[in-house]
């Protein structure tokens, strides 16, 4: 009996995630489109989500003992399902650790509003720049957001110059589920 040929995209599919050559294990080894089809799928309702974003310290950072840094970041990010978007993100990071948790909100330029808290890691890269990666979970927002769910992973660079003010570069991909008739 010949296998269905149905089952061929899956297999394929099984195959080049399991093919991995770069030395990483776990989800971050996966290639982000697979990972993306993978946080999308876990959803129902959900519908794939993306954003890159440009951003930086909106004033130097704040230093509390032993070892903590409160930061305000606001930038520019492209989102899909929001369009061209502020964003504006308040983290609490610890130093010792490069672990860092936060609270960001994207909004359109209509206003609608969606909210997500994140939690991350990084490393040092160079002197003066870290690479971070994470995970978020949708929480809600305003307009057609105000029931929104959903994850994401998020990857970026974070670059501090002369006055210890970041920079980053930053992207995001998972999946969203929200009403769009709001």
């Amino acid at each position: 009996m010949r296998p269905s040929t149905a089952l061929t995209p899956f297999l394929i599919l099984a195959l080049a995630a399991c093919g991995n050559d770069s030395g990483l294990t776990g989800p971050r080894a996966q290639p982000a489109l697979l990972r993306v089809a993978g946080a999308a799928s876990q959803s129902r309702s959900g519908v794939p989500l993306s954003a890159t974003c440009v951003s930086e310290d909106v004033q130097p950072p704040v230093f509390t003992y032993p070892h903590f840094l409160d930061q305000v970041i606001a930038g520019t990010c492209q989102v899909s399902h929001l369009g061209r978007s502020s964003m504006r993100l308040l983290q609490h990071v610890d130093l010792a650790t490069g672990a860092a948790t936060g609270t960001v909100t994207f909004t359109a330029a209509n206003g609608d509003a969606l909210t997500i808290t994140q939690s991350t890691a990084s490393t040092d890269v160079g002197p003066a720049t870290k690479a971070f990666t994470g995970t978020a979970t949708i929480t809600g927002g305003t307009g057609r957001f105000a029931n929104a769910s959903g994850a994401l992973e998020l990857d970026g660079t974070l670059t501090f110059d002369q006055n210890e003010i970041g920079h980053a570069l930053s992207t995001y991909a998972g999946w969203i589920a929200y009403s769009a008739s709001n």
